[in-house]
């Protein structure tokens, strides 16, 4: 009858590779967590290396240290088939495709200096402001402490500015002209000062 190989003892080591599995999994399980291998692959990478130091149980003289190198390689090759897909992934995505109602010189138009000007001049000077702020990719809170003003304060600027940008859109599609005295009126036009 052939000897268990589980029970099998590695030359300098003194153990046998079960009772080297059970002393060193955990150990090596948080290694390749530091090493960079993704929560839901660190057991299969353990498991990678553990088989690599099985195979070679007899010849190793520091099986931990081998381990610890085979879990290198296994976490360094996971992670690199990972970026390989979601590259590929990335480049067979399609091309986004502009709104079905646009259309391309209507897109022109917005890089219309004059234009963006002009539907700018609808906002209060808050308003603008605030509009200034998202085009340079801030966020509420930021605007917020660069404005001093309450982050609800920023939401409800930038809500009204949107909603009279919209508004000056349509008029000028539809060729209303804009009447400035003819605001929506009330709290809507004044400045919040919060």
């Amino acid at each position: 009858m052939d000897p268990d190989p589980l029970m099998a003892i590695a030359p300098c080591a003194s153990m046998t590779f079960e009772e080297f599995w059970s002393e060193n999994y955990v150990i090596l399980a948080r290694r390749a967590g530091y090493l960079g291998a993704a929560p839901g692959d660190v057991e299969d990478v353990v498991q990678e290396a553990m088989c690599d130091v099985y195979r070679g149980w007899q010849d190793i003289v520091d099986p931990l240290a081998y381990a610890m190198t085979a879990l290198r390689s296994h976490v360094v090759r996971r992670n690199t088939r990972e970026r390989r897909k979601a590259t590929t992934a990335l480049e067979s995505a399609p091309e986004p495709r502009a709104h079905e109602g646009a259309e391309p010189e209507r897109l022109v138009e917005w890089a219309d200096p004059e234009r963006v000007e002009r539907l700018l001049s609808r906002l209060t000077a808050d308003q603008r402001a605030v509009m200034t702020e998202i085009v340079r990719e801030q966020s509420t809170a930021e605007i917020a402490v660069h404005l001093g003003k309450s982050h609800e304060a920023v939401r409800k600027l930038l809500e009204r500015a949107r909603r009279r940008l919209r508004q000056a859109v349509a008029e000028e599609a539809s060729g209303s002209v804009w009447n400035p005295h003819a605001g929506t009126g009330g709290k809507e036009d004044r400045d919040l000062r919060r």
